[in-house]
């Protein structure tokens, strides 16, 4: 089977190579490469078994465990449909996802089985837990040595759908192609230098930032080890012992770690890469996570709809102060320019929207023709975001079009916030926004509205929205107003709200 089309196939001819050495590891136990390949072989064919599609449609959902990554491999090897679920959701929008997408089956585990009550899929449990109805190594035993059979596939057929979300409040469901997940895994590996001596430490969720670099990693003989529940202190002490050499980390986990060492500077003295993305981070930031990390940070800048790697700010980039606040190079097997309102391509240093095209690029939206329709535009996707190139050819993010709030690398959009906090009795209207935020780049706040006569207890809505809509979301500061800005039509103006919640001193933390 031709390499690009099934991104699996990157780790098997990997293993023919070296099948000794270590592939993936976590505190109990590591497997060689032989191994993962042997396990992730009979995970396929029990998923291919259990369904009785050629193609499996597998939610995958839970931490970091070596269970977690066989079954995510597994769906790639079978060549099925993977459909990520971030453990960090709200059981309502889990299954909410879940209804959405259809998926034949469902991989979880205990620490994340409670997000799936109302799915009615089999569940395949990763740790045992009530209601599950098989256990992932029992399943593995029972085909071991088999092989998936390969199903007939072109390299534009689609090898996952990722859940993002829109400014409307309907989430999106992202189909990237196999054409897509080969790209991100060579630009990956073009971009990073990534070779046998790379050992990823998976903290991320797999779900997101880890599960990108896993493949690329393994393809190239590194190791995986996976962190299930990272603390800044133990991702600390995993970087300085030289456990790993290598991570993708948002800029909340970045600060966290710099926390955690208390004035002190490590040595790191087998750290080769530390990338962020997912949420922006300032220029001061930057220079001072550069100099902790002794000059390993780098950068990358893309979305679900083009995933991870449209440009990137290599270590030997970000040296030079003039890129520091750069989203990097564009990526090879991208095409990104900008443009104006009118849709027409600007010169250097000249701000509009960017604009994408190329292999990278997301088939559409998932049951959503005219999303799709509207955001590809004469084959460009149109980001949302607002940048510039340089003369050199450096990206450098300004703003964004939509209103979409990235807060500890995860997407807030304010109307899915909104639609939580109107829920409650005493709420009349309410307007949700970001707030530059040191330790989350972004922080949720949001302005209310109350219904005449209601007392409200901020406290009590903010813990009545997160069970709605789970931490990631829900605010962390709350303004009361007495009347909420309106147009001449009666919508709420965003703006004018945040702007008056900012001069309020009585906020509520």
């Amino acid at each position: 089977m031709p390499e690009p089309l099934f991104p699996f196939e990157f780790v098997r001819s990997q293993a023919a190579r070296t099948p000794d050495a270590p592939a993936v590891s976590d505190a109990r136990e590591t497997w060689n490469y032989a191994r993962l390949v042997a396990e992730v072989d009979a995970m396929a064919t029990a998923l291919q078994a259990l369904t009785g599609e050629a193609r499996p449609r597998v939610a995958v959902c839970g931490n970091n465990t070596i269970e977690h990554a066989v079954t995510a491999l597994a769906v790639h090897a079978s060549g099925g449909i993977i459909v990520p679920i971030n453990a960090r959701n709200s059981a309502a929008e889990v299954g909410a996802q879940i209804s959405r997408v259809e998926p034949a089956v469902i991989f979880t585990e205990a620490k994340t089985a409670h997000l799936f009550g109302t799915c009615t899929q089999p569940k395949i449990a990763g740790k045992p837990f009530d209601g599950a109805d098989r256990d992932a190594r029992d399943l593995r035993a029972e085909f071991a040595g088999r092989k998936p059979v390969w199903p007939e596939v072109t390299p534009e057929d689609v090898n996952g759908i990722k859940f993002t979300g829109g400014t409307s409040g309907t989430p999106k469901a992202v189909e990237q192609s196999f054409r897509c997940v080969t790209t991100l895994i060579q630009t990956m590996v073009e971009g990073f230098g990534f070779d046998a001596g790379d050992r990823h430490l998976c903290v991320a969720p797999i779900s997101h930032g880890a599960g990108t670099l896993m493949v690329p990693v393994l393809s190239k003989g590194g190791m995986n080890y996976l962190v299930e529940t990272p603390t800044p202190e133990h991702v600390l002490s995993l970087l300085e012992d030289g456990t790993g050499t290598t991570t993708f980390v948002p800029p909340t986990l970045i600060y966290a770690i710099i926390d955690a060492a208390k004035g002190r500077r490590p040595g790191f003295p087998e750290l080769r890469h530390v990338i962020y993305g997912a949420a922006p981070m300032p220029p001061e930031k930057v220079a001072e996570a550069r100099s902790f990390f002794r000059g390993k940070l780098e950068a990358v800048y893309g979305q679900t709809e083009m995933p991870v790697v449209m440009s990137i700010l290599t270590a030997e980039e970000m040296a030079d102060d003039a890129n520091v606040a750069s989203a990097g190079r564009i990526t090879p097997h991208c095409d990104v320019r900008i443009v104006d309102p009118q849709g027409r391509f600007v010169g250097p240093n000249v701000p509009g929207e960017i604009v994408g095209r190329g292999p990278l690029m997301m088939n559409g939206y998932y049951m959503m023709p005219e999303e799709t329709a509207n955001a590809i535009v004469d084959g460009w996707l149109h980001t949302g975001d607002v940048g510039y190139l340089d003369e050199r050819g450096y990206l450098f993010i300004k703003d964004r079009l939509r209103d979409v709030i990235i807060s500890g690398g995860f997407n807030v959009y304010p109307i899915e916030v909104e639609d939580a906090l109107v829920q409650h009795p005493a709420v009349r209207e309410c307007v949700v926004f970001g707030v530059p935020d040191d330790k989350w780049g972004e922080r949720v706040e949001a302005a209310l509205e109350l219904v005449e006569g209601a007392k409200a207890d901020q406290d009590q809505i903010i813990a009545f929205a997160r069970e709605l809509i789970g931490a990631v979301k829900v605010p962390k500061r709350i303004h009361i107003l007495q009347d909420l800005p309106r147009s001449p039509v009666g919508k709420v103006v965003r703006e004018e709200a945040k702007a008056l919640a900012m001069r309020q001193p009585e906020a509520v933390a």
